[in-house]
């Protein structure tokens, strides 16, 4: 089933955006930027894909083939919740083009 068409763009070029919004985080919150910046697009694109008749179903079946990983919504709320993913696509590209993470 094709829903997403040209959805994703080249996770090359994310990485690098994502690497870059990093680097600049002694200047803004990075982490508020890119959490913000995702719940926007997100729940933009889940509105449009809902007005098409296309079910919260079928975008995690198609994002888990491409392999984007297996979501998981176990922390969900009225007012928000938290959405993991064990392993997928983007992450291990990032760990291998960029070192992991340091916890602060």
């Amino acid at each position: 089933m094709k829903i997403f068409g040209n959805l994703f763009h080249c996770h090359h070029y994310n990485l690098f955006l994502q690497n870059t919004i990093e680097d600049g985080g002694d200047f803004y919150d990075a982490e508020k930027l890119q959490v913000q910046s995702a719940e926007h697009v997100v729940y933009h694109q889940l509105k449009v894909l809902e007005t098409k008749g296309i079910t919260l179903g079928d975008i995690l079946q198609v994002y888990s083939d491409a392999g984007f990983g297996k979501l998981s919504f176990e922390v969900m709320k009225e007012e928000g919740g938290l959405v993991t993913s064990i392993s997928e696509h983007y992450g291990v590209g990032y760990i291998s083009k960029y070192d992991p993470r340091k916890p602060e």
